[in-house]
């Protein structure tokens, strides 16, 4: 439960919108205004009136205005008209509308990653878990925490505060690409703003294969990858998108999976410079050793594909894909 619905004022709310009382959950959340309220609360209160179809929800908006400054991949104006359309309101935020809850993840992350230097972006399954887990034998000296997988990126991020002398750095996947259809994938640029960004890809076709398989689908594998929401379309303009935003943002780089993989001493070295300065190419060693056993392997896309959708996707590849990837081309 996530902790803004324990307050009176919006189990209230939800409570009459869930029975289907639309205007007294609007009249409870107007009279909230008065209210002081921290902008959890506000932004909360804000996707309940836009559900309810209500455009008090703009005023919360307005007033949550870290919301208003960050949250810009979708329009106030854009979510109001889905919301008010949607009518699928439950207890759990999980079930609240669509753009609704990507709205509040996206908050979420800003708030989370407030005072981080660095961001490590990747499309999913495209090499993270392998660079993170180096990168947390590095800085812990080789005598990493017992975490669970589930939270094994924010004890990145936890680790590289306490370290004095690492940049504060998450890993993300910003906009959750591989969930998303095309035309919504869209950078949270202003979360980058003053920030030092590594860009970590692999080729496409390897990480739409284990995409598929990290997963369980009701679709077979070759309409996934061919498919609209995670599939080769969306999955090369997330890739564009960065490629650019690499390029003009300056303190930033990109780092091949495949190059790391084929020598990664030298190749996360680059990254650490970047991110630190100094290399203690001993400790980077024993992390790289320690870090690659019980790795996985990437699934190879030509055992599992149709070899008619393999040409499907190269084509896609070559006609959409920046030259930033010309490796794959």
């Amino acid at each position: 439960m996530i902790k803004g619905l324990e307050d009176p004022v919006i189990k209230n709310a939800l409570m009459h919108m869930n029975t289907g009382q639309s205007q007294e959950a609007v009249n409870i959340l107007e009279a909230a205004l008065k209210q002081n309220m921290d902008e959890e609360k506000l932004f909360l209160l804000a996707l309940l009136a836009l559900q309810a179809g209500n455009e008090t929800g703009l005023v919360f908006l307005s007033q949550a205005k870290n919301v208003a400054e960050y949250v810009d991949r979708f329009s106030i104006l854009n979510a109001h008209k889905f919301l008010k359309q949607q009518q699928s309101i439950n207890n759990e935020w999980s079930k609240v509308s669509y753009i609704g809850k990507r709205y509040y993840d996206t908050y979420k992350m800003v708030l989370k990653y407030k005072g981080t230097d660095a961001f490590v972006i990747s499309y999913p399954q495209s090499g993270e878990s392998f660079l993170r887990t180096v990168l947390v034998q590095y800085i812990t000296k080789l005598n990493p925490p017992a975490v669970d997988e589930s939270q094994a990126l924010d004890e990145f991020l936890s680790l590289s505060y306490q370290d004095a002398f690492w940049p504060a750095t998450a890993f993300s996947q910003d906009c959750f690409p591989g969930s998303l259809p095309m035309q919504e994938i869209k950078l949270n640029a202003a979360c980058y703003e003053g920030k030092k960004i590594v860009f970590l890809y692999a080729d496409p076709r390897t990480t739409l294969v284990n995409a598929f398989a990290a997963k369980e689908r009701d679709n077979v594998i070759d309409d996934f990858v061919l498919g609209d929401e995670g599939g080769i379309d969306g999955l090369v303009t997330f890739y564009n998108l960065w490629a650019g935003y690499v390029q003009s943002h300056g303190d930033a780089m990109m780092l091949s999976y495949e190059e790391m993989q084929e020598n990664p001493k030298d190749h996360i070295a680059e990254l650490i410079t970047f991110l630190v300065g100094d290399v203690d190419v001993d400790l980077l060693a024993q992390a790289i050793e320690k870090a690659s056993v019980g790795q996985p392997e990437m699934v190879k896309y030509d055992a599992v594909l149709n070899p008619k959708t393999v040409e499907k996707i190269e084509t896609i590849m070559r006609e959409k894909l920046t030259s930033a990837y010309a490796k794959y081309l």
